[in-house]
């Protein structure tokens, strides 16, 4: 017997699905709602209005990913092996996962996430910057830096992960292996 959702989760999932079908700019509560099967009082019981409720979306999918790229870290590798494999992991979420990737790819630029403060948005990406770091430290990231390092390899990865998803690439299997290497090398050359 499967364990019933709770509200919260039933309205994120419902704007994931809608803004997959009609996109963030256009979205309407009037749309959450219906598909959710909820009232217009259960968002404010449980979100800040519709702003609350499309960044809860957004750190929901947004934890995802990161759990996605960090879960199965073999912090004995190498810290090129091991950016290889955050890689791979990355670009397997995105392709898996394509309403999600959606989202944060058109919460990131739409309007509304410019009246999210910084810590908001980035308060679980601590992991990812120490992994960078670590990186760093280490002389790899061809003086990109931590956060340069971030935006190549996200960057890089979802731009790949998008045309995968969208269009009916025959070399799937091909890219999702030759991509994180190409991620390796970009950063850490022959290492």
């Amino acid at each position: 017997m499967s364990t019933p959702q709770s509200k919260e989760d039933v309205l994120i999932d419902s704007v994931i699905a809608v803004v997959g079908e009609v996109g963030l700019e256009t979205v309407s509560m009037a749309q959450i709602l219906e598909n959710a099967g909820v009232g217009a009082g259960t968002v404010y019981r449980y979100f800040d209005g519709k702003d609350g409720l499309l960044l809860a979306t957004y750190q929901h999918c947004e934890r995802n990913q990161l759990a996605a790229c960090t879960e199965g870290d073999a912090r004995n590798n190498s810290w090129p092996e091991r950016v290889e494999a955050l890689a791979g992991r990355l670009l397997r979420f995105l392709v898996d996962n394509p309403e999600q990737a959606s989202y944060l790819d058109q919460y990131a630029v739409s309007p509304v996430s410019k009246g999210s403060s910084e810590r908001e948005v980035m308060e679980s990406w601590g992991v990812v910057v120490k992994f960078f770091g670590e990186g760093v430290a280490k002389r790899y990231c061809r003086g990109l830096g931590i956060h340069g390092s971030i935006a190549a390899v996200f960057g890089m990865v979802g731009g790949v992960a998008f045309e995968i998803r969208s269009s009916d690439l025959a070399p799937k299997a091909k890219l999702l292996k030759a991509v994180p290497r190409a991620v390796r090398a970009m950063l850490c050359g022959n290492k």
